[in-house]
């Protein structure tokens, strides 16, 4: 077998096995090193999928706010069809954030599925700080006020009748915070949920004291009756 072709890990009864057939598949060095790094950030719980791919100079509808474009201007080099600088440090910082806040006792470093949830907050962070460009005004995709005009009806003239509404991207905003506020607290991560653990683990403590308090009292009581037993 070739070194660059296609290998499948074997996992018991947990590997699924592809639907299609890759045996006649050989990747090129630099298709499996690009492989290979996009199941290591995967692994890591990076978000990656999510970031915007670049588009260079004027097709970016942020671009007022690319560091390459304020710096450079429009004929700069930009990383035309990669990730975008700016929102690749977004994730990059907020995981890393995240990770040094929550990394207790290893749980993150040795536990997928938190570091998935963990990658789902970065997403959300992501997303919210997309949205409120668009509501800031970049990209003249809103006007700053989070309202548009929105045509609800048609005039018997055939006029539109437009009417101010919340802006489209509001909504998402809201949508967003409203699925980050509920994903901390299944992690047990807002205050109010952070109290109400502790409350449990209070309880419980407060529980086991009595318990042992009364187990306690009830070997002293027989230790008493069998000294008064033996008199």
């Amino acid at each position: 077998m070739s070194n660059n072709e296609i290998t499948l890990p074997q996992q018991a009864d947990l590997f699924i096995a592809p639907v299609d057939d890759y045996s006649n598949l050989s990747l090129s060095a630099g298709a499996q090193e690009a492989l290979t790094n996009i199941l290591s950030s995967s692994r890591a719980g990076l978000v990656s999928s999510s970031i915007l791919i670049c588009k260079g100079g004027d097709q970016c509808p942020f671009i007022s706010r690319c560091p390459i474009y304020t710096a450079d201007g429009s004929s700069a080099t930009y990383p035309v069809s990669k990730q975008c600088i700016v929102e690749l440090n977004l994730v990059n910082d907020r995981f890393t954030s995240y990770v040094e806040e929550l990394d207790q006792q290893g749980k993150v470093s040795s536990s997928m599925t938190y570091r998935s949830q963990i990658s789902a907050l970065v997403d959300l962070d992501l997303r919210e700080f997309r949205i409120s460009m668009i509501l800031a005004g970049v990209g003249d995709l809103s006007d700053g006020t989070m309202l548009h005009e929105q045509t609800i009806a048609v005039s018997d003239d055939g006029d539109p009748i437009t009417q101010l509404q919340d802006h489209p991207a509001w909504k998402i905003l809201t949508r967003i915070r409203k699925d980050r506020m509920e994903l901390l607290d299944a992690m047990g991560l807002t205050v109010k949920r952070d109290a109400m653990i502790r409350a449990a683990l209070h309880q419980k403590e407060a529980d086991n004291f009595l318990t042992r308090s009364i187990e306690l009292l009830e070997r002293i009581t027989n230790l008493e009756e069998a000294v008064v037993e033996d008199k």
